[in-house]
């Protein structure tokens, strides 16, 4: 994901990011036409603001795990973002 939003090269950053495992074989909006929008218009806004950056994160479902339960983990991870990057 990294590499499109600072890539020289955008058309070879999509192109392995399209091309990961994780995109060609997600069901949940992850690796959606939606989510490259997004991380394209976040390349604009970077291209414009070099002092933006971008925090992406993920958490692994693990089968077995209790219903909520990584909905709770991005949420713990949310909340450290923020107490390392205050004010951000």
């Amino acid at each position: 994901m990294a590499g499109v939003l600072s890539a020289q090269n955008l058309t070879f950053a999509e192109k392995t990011l399209l091309d990961q495992p994780g995109w060609k074989n997600g069901m949940d909006g992850r690796a959606s036409k939606a989510m490259l929008r997004l991380l394209l218009s976040l390349r604009e806004l970077r291209l414009a603001h070099s002092d933006l950056a971008v925090a992406a994160f993920d958490i692994t479902y693990k089968p077995g795990d209790e219903p909520g339960a990584r909905d709770e983990a991005m949420g713990h991870e949310l909340f450290t973002l923020g107490e390392t990057y205050p004010g951000a």
